[in-house]
């Protein structure tokens, strides 16, 4: 059996080394030739398979046994960090003129499966063998990790520490924990109408219960010169703002999670003065700085059990449970097909039968042994005609459906309806109602085929349906003033306008049925695919409960899923969830949700404070570059001692001969006989100097760590919109240049990353 010896921690950056060691005793067992591990690596989103797996890696083990693999080479080509938000409609929305927002992709989930590979002999057939000694894919499965679009510099250790960026409470200024994810100053200048954002881990427990909170709000708080107090201005982390949760009046983990909610685990918050003015505030007058804070829910009750909303029918089987106990009785609690809780006891060494949705047993006692049988017959299903012959008022009936749902319904005055429903279940709740048993539900088919002359009185074609000779229902169109033969069978329906004569007995061969697939069966350890029935996205669950089938719908959390597979990454534990045969029946137990807007919650700091003072300094310059820092998040900063833009231009030319030449003396020409040269491509790049005004020494550091080395820089232009540009500075030094050894001050260059096309004739 395949172990694994070391793995890496739960949160990683992807330029890392997202290291896997594991070993097995095959791996230096004689017997086994051409003996390799072979590794699956699946990833939550991004993978062209439905199961999520993004490649298979075959691994020599080492003289000792032991195989390892840095998985963090594949994963980078699956994290990219670019600065749309994701979190709006359309993913059109750039990220730095954002209230709130997540990126595509910037965090995903991942883990491996490891299995074995090896002949018996020295020349026979080799074989995939799944980590537990049987032949099969691998599927000895590692801890799920996450990987961000950062990178971790090799004196960080062989694995990364994330845990200072944990959101575990309120903190005092630059203690180093509760960290927004930048290695900025946590005191900037900035100006009125710059852009800017904060990224900070918005962590939902989904696989791995870690010390951090999810974000719920944010808390600017606004100072004048004098250090007094302005005002508070409070904004919620919520659809409307283009954030994570459906609105303020939910509690942590009070929302079913939704299936892209690795990317959702890093948000970002506007924090620039136009960023306020989409959080709904402005900036107060008189503002000499702010405070920056993230929030959580103050109290955090236990989130409620998931539970049946209207239930309409489930998976139904047949259990016995055996009591083995010589003295003591056991506790027997589950939902019956009809949806009642029951409960039963069984006494020292019975046996105690009956039918239960599937995984809503629960028994209080240890010794058991529990079986599980075929599907429960738990309903006759009987067609009943249902006879009101009151003249004058609407009478009420209920029952139980053949799929162990209640139904109810009511027949029209001197009227009747027919039904299909559970032996002995059909009852009036109003008036009185004639109920008659007529037959088992639906009726039997039973093939009478003939040979019908069909019209109709119409001056139009029209279509008439029928039961084919198979039991199937047909449609076939008709035109007018003809008589159409149609094989159909016995009786043919009967329809005002139309008429049809019976031309007597005739003979069709039907298709043979079908032979349904034998379903899939899975269990407890097994990881499956299921797909959200309401926005047809995929989870992958490690599962839990009874043996279930391919195809049967489940709940995960508040939302219902169609089980489309076994396989995949095994991210999200399912435990026990409620089993539907059908579509119907799970939507109606857990319908979709809907966002509802109640009141908001009291809130309690999670963050570190950040804070930002205006710059009210009159300066030649003023562009801010937004940039992506070392962790795949957004800094910004502003260029504001001076900007120099210039155009390189590349033309291609041809030389035309002259006119007068080409046409004759006689056409109008004032350039003689000299040749005309013309442009017949041109390509103009856009470059630039910009300069900063006097930083302090932290912001130089900053700067020459961070946007000096970022492969990703823009240009925000007057009107928002981001330009990318590519920064041309071959080295920098720390510092730039010193002035009374306390003022510092930088330039970058960069060319456009995009080069001008012009028009190539007149």
């Amino acid at each position: 059996m395949i172990s694994f010896l070391a793995q890496p921690n739960t949160i990683e950056p992807v330029y890392s080394n997202l290291v896997f060691q594991f070993s097995s005793t095959g791996a230096t067992d004689p017997t086994k030739y051409k003996y390799r591990y072979v590794v699956d690596v699946y990833v939550s989103e991004g993978s062209d398979e439905i199961d999520g797996q993004i490649a298979q890696l075959k691994i020599t083990p080492s003289s000792d046994g032991w195989g390892q693999v840095d998985i963090s080479p594949i994963l980078k080509n699956y994290t990219h960090s670019k600065p749309v938000n994701a979190g709006c409609s359309g993913n059109t929305t750039p990220l730095h003129t954002s209230a709130w927002g997540y990126l595509d992709k910037n965090m995903l989930v991942y883990s491996i499966k490891v299995g074995e590979e090896y002949a018996t002999t020295a020349n026979g057939t080799i074989f995939v063998y799944n980590g537990y000694g049987e032949i099969g894919e691998p599927d000895v499965r590692s801890d799920v990790g996450y990987a961000y679009n950062g990178v971790k510099e090799w004196f960080n250790g062989k694995q990364y520490d994330f845990s200072p960026y944990y959101l575990t409470g309120s903190t005092s200024f630059n203690s180093g924990v509760s960290r927004f994810m930048t290695n900025s100053p946590r005191s900037r200048w900035i100006r009125v109408g710059d852009y800017s954002t904060l990224a900070g881990l918005n962590w939902f427990d989904t696989t791995e219960d870690l010390d951090s909170r999810q974000i719920y709000s944010a808390l600017f708080t606004f100072y004048n010169a004098t250090n007094a107090l302005i005002t508070t201005e409070r904004t919620y982390n919520v659809y409307d703002l283009c954030g994570t949760r459906p609105n303020c009046s939910y509690y942590d983990h009070y929302w079913d999670t939704p299936t892209n909610w690795s990317e959702q685990q890093v948000v970002y918050l506007g924090v620039g003065t136009p960023n306020m003015e989409e959080h709904g505030f402005t900036l107060p007058v008189g503002t000499s700085y702010y405070k920056v804070e993230l929030e959580g829910t103050l109290s955090q009750p236990t989130p409620p059990d998931p539970s049946i909303d209207i239930f309409s029918g489930c998976s139904c089987y047949n259990y016995d449970v055996e009591n083995t106990s010589l003295e003591a009785q056991i506790t027997i609690g589950y939902l019956d097909c009809f949806g009642n809780d029951q409960v039963i006891v069984a006494n020292p060494e019975a046996i105690a039968n009956f039918c239960a949705c599937q995984n809503t047993i629960s028994i209080t006692g240890s010794t058991y042994v529990i079986t599980q049988y075929n599907d429960c017959d738990y309903c006759n299903c009987r067609t009943y005609k249902i006879q009101n012959s009151d003249p004058d008022y609407t009478y009420n009936y209920s029952g139980y459906s053949c799929s162990g749902g209640t139904i109810t319904g009511s027949v029209p005055p001197d009227d009747l309806v027919s039904i299909c429903a559970c032996e002995g279940s059909v009852a009036a709740t109003t008036g009185s109602l004639i109920i008659t048993d007529m037959s088992a539900c639906p009726v039997p088919f039973s093939a009478d085929c003939r040979t019908f002359g069909v019209s109709h009185t119409g001056s139009t074609t029209q279509e008439i349906t029928y039961t084919g000779c198979c039991g199937t229902e047909q449609t076939t169109a008709v035109p007018p003033a003809v008589s159409a033969f149609i094989i159909a069978n016995y009786p043919f329906p009967s329809v005002a306008g139309w008429t049809a004569v019976d031309l007597g007995s005739t003979t069709y061969t039907c298709p043979p049925d079908p032979v349904p697939p034998s379903p899939t069966t899975f269990g407890t350890g097994d990881n499956i695919i299921a797909q959200n029935l309401c926005d047809l996205t995929y989870m992958y669950f490690s599962y839990t409960g009874d043996t279930l089938e391919v195809g049967k719908f489940i709940n995960y959390e508040n939302t219902a899923y169609e089980i489309v597979n076994v396989g995949g990454g095994g991210f999200v534990p399912l435990y026990y969830p409620y089993v539907f045969d059908t579509e119907e029946d799970a939507l109606a137990a857990f319908p979709c949700p809907t966002t509802t807007t109640g009141l908001c919650l009291d809130t309690t700091i999670i963050s570190e404070p950040f804070f930002f003072y205006l710059d009210g300094n009159c300066s030649a310059g003023d562009r801010v570059i937004y940039f992506m820092n070392k962790m795949g998040t957004w800094d910004s900063y502003n260029f504001r001692a001076k900007e120099d833009v210039g155009y390189g231009i590349q033309r291609e030319e041809y030389k035309q001969a002259p006119p007068l030449y080409s046409e004759g003396w006689s056409n109008d020409s004032y350039y003689g006989w000299n040749e005309r040269r013309k442009v017949w491509s041109q390509l103009v790049n856009k470059s630039g100097i910009l300069y900063t005004d006097y930083m302090p020494q932290s912001e130089m550091i900053w700067l020459s760590e961070e946007l000096f080395q970022s492969p990703s820089v823009y240009l925000v232009g007057d009107n928002g919109v981001l330009e990318p540009i590519t920064l041309t500075n071959t080295e920098v030094v720390v510092p730039n240049y010193q002035v009374n050894s306390s003022k510092y001050q930088i330039n970058i260059e960069y060319k456009s990353g995009y080069d001008t096309i012009r028009q190539n004739h007149e």
